[in-house]
């Protein structure tokens, strides 16, 4: 468990600093987003059994299956929610900030990031609930250890008991982080926008 715990944590953070990384330019220029959203649709219609075979091929079996796959299955929704956040923010904001020279580094922090914060949110939800079944499917074509390894072996050998054991598990693992982490997250968004507002 702490193996796929592990691999799933490290794929999502992966996909989160690059959808902040390319997804906050994309939201601020047009030609930022025209140029990466070919790119990102490309990885999006990509089947997560293509990744895992190609990956197989290139790097064997291991972690960096399982990584690369929850990569490009969450990154695209991620880098979406971050740039469409960004772009629906007010556009009098930065014109404001421009008259009054207010920093890049103070109009990221006050204007960009809450302003886009609850759409991001609604991309992590979908990412943290997504996350764990991709990891696991990643785990069972395509390592030999983790999750979704013990899975592949629980079928292999007939233990339904134990085939059954490991999907509750990660039933709950999902909505555990659902309910512990981005719910509070999302109702700490919504109260600073009330407040904002």
């Amino acid at each position: 468990m702490c193996v796929t715990v592990f691999r799933g944590v490290c794929g999502l953070g992966i996909s989160i600093l690059a959808a902040l990384i390319f997804g906050i330019p994309a939201g601020l220029s047009k030609k930022a987003m025209e140029l990466l959203s070919p790119l990102v649709a490309a990885l999006q219609a990509c089947p997560p059994v293509l990744w895992i075979s190609l990956l197989l091929v290139w790097c064997g079996t291991g972690s960096v299956v399982p990584l690369g796959v929850v990569f490009a299955s969450l990154f695209p929704p991620l880098f979406a929610n971050v740039a469409g956040g960004v772009a629906a923010i007010d556009p009098r904001l930065f014109q404001m900030a421009r008259i009054y020279r207010v920093g890049r580094f103070t109009v990221l922090k006050e204007v960009v990031l809450p302003g886009m914060l609850p759409f991001f949110l609604a991309g992590l939800s979908y990412a943290l609930g997504t996350c764990w079944k991709i990891t696991a499917v990643a785990e069972f074509l395509g390592s030999g250890t983790g999750m979704g390894a013990r899975i592949y072996w629980s079928y292999r050998m007939l233990e339904m008991p134990e085939l059954f054991a490991w999907g509750l598990l990660l039933v709950i693992l999902g909505m555990g982080l659902e309910l512990g982490v981005v719910r509070p997250l999302r109702l700490a968004a919504e109260i600073k926008g009330g407040r904002d507002a």
